[in-house]
């Protein structure tokens, strides 16, 4: 398939959102890495993100009262502490924090943001992040699909090459010391007048 076919297939609803079978990024066939590089273009496009089953932790997370939330281990203590307290601005960000629409009177989301650290570390504390001390197992579940995401990624990245019509190394020099920081965000239902809601977020280009 054509870059411009490719294009032209785009639609702008879909029903499912599409399975893709990532075991033929690594086959020494290329025309094979092409079909599954314009595949990956088009779930891009069409669905415009990427999903995972893996969120049983992070729901249990959101589900915590807002003042457990705020609680996370820095150093030895359990403190309350949340992002804008932590030298890194890593952790939890409540309801209304931000604000990225001019106008808007807070955005209208949670998150917990996280960077590179290893999962095998001397001692739970260890890494620039800080953790929740519930749920159980919060640290290992968000690392262990961290670190999945970035080989995903790294994956990821010679095919999107390939679906634009360039070389697969093209984007290498560009990523390979990428400072990548993992957001999970809670978007709450509104319950307010559909004339007056609160954006979850502000557009992030114009």
């Amino acid at each position: 398939m054509s870059l411009a076919e490719s294009a032209s297939a785009i639609k702008s609803d879909f029903e499912d959102i599409p399975v893709i079978d990532l075991s033929r990024a690594t086959s020494p066939n290329e025309s094979e890495r092409k079909v599954l590089a314009h595949q990956i273009r088009d779930a891009c496009m069409n669905a415009g993100l990427f999903y995972d089953t893996a969120l049983k932790a992070i729901k249990e997370y959101f589900s915590l009262p807002v003042e457990e939330k705020m609680k996370v281990w820095a150093c030895t203590l359990s403190t309350v502490l949340y992002h804008k307290h932590v030298a890194n601005f890593r952790g939890y960000s409540p309801l209304l924090d931000g604000n990225i629409e001019p106008g808007n009177s807070g955005d209208m989301h949670e998150g917990f943001d996280i960077n590179w650290e290893e999962l095998e570390a001397d001692g739970v504390m260890a890494g620039t992040n800080v953790w929740p001390e519930h749920p159980d197992g919060f640290r290992e579940a968000m690392l262990t699909y961290y670190h999945a995401s970035i080989a995903v990624g790294k994956m990821l990245f010679p095919l999107f090459a390939l679906s634009l019509d360039l070389p697969e190394e093209y984007f290498d020099e560009k990523t390979r010391e990428s400072a990548a920081c993992m957001s999970p965000s809670h978007f709450p239902p509104q319950t307010g007048s559909l004339d007056d809601p609160v954006i979850g977020i502000g557009a992030h280009t114009k």
